[in-house]
């Protein structure tokens, strides 16, 4: 029979704190807020875009796109999505994918796309406005 004489502590120790998620559950929780927050204004402009009938023409779109306050909307909403949706990637990679190297490589991967893809959206929005 062999014995253990490793302690609960020793068996624990490395393996985090209770504190350590906290901030990123902040996070999590208020992307998801000011998404819902961003969603209502970007409806009404869509809806308010499709009953002025201004999706026939190309230029009246883009006239809605050049007042500040619907690119600042628009941003929000792509650089709050694009950052929510990594946050939630990496929980699940963390959650179910086993091999650690693996799992590091696929979120290492996916926070540069989700990084490339804001700058590209950012200069986009820049060169419109």
């Amino acid at each position: 029979m062999k014995k253990n004489f490793q302690t609960p502590l020793y068996k624990t120790k490395g393996l985090g704190s209770g504190n350590n998620g906290v901030l990123f559950w902040l996070t999590q929780h208020l992307t998801a807020t000011f998404i819902l927050l961003v969603i209502p204004r970007a409806i009404y402009l869509f809806c308010w875009t499709v009953a002025k009938g201004d999706l026939k023409n190309g230029a009246n779109l883009s006239n809605l796109i050049h007042k500040p306050l619907n690119v600042l909307i628009l941003w929000l909403f792509l650089l709050l999505g694009l950052s929510h949706g990594a946050m939630g990637f990496g929980l699940v990679l963390e959650d179910y994918v086993e091999p650690k190297c693996i799992r590091v490589v696929f979120k290492i991967g996916f926070q540069l796309i989700t990084a490339v893809t804001i700058i590209a959206l950012t200069a986009m929005l820049y060169k419109i406005h």
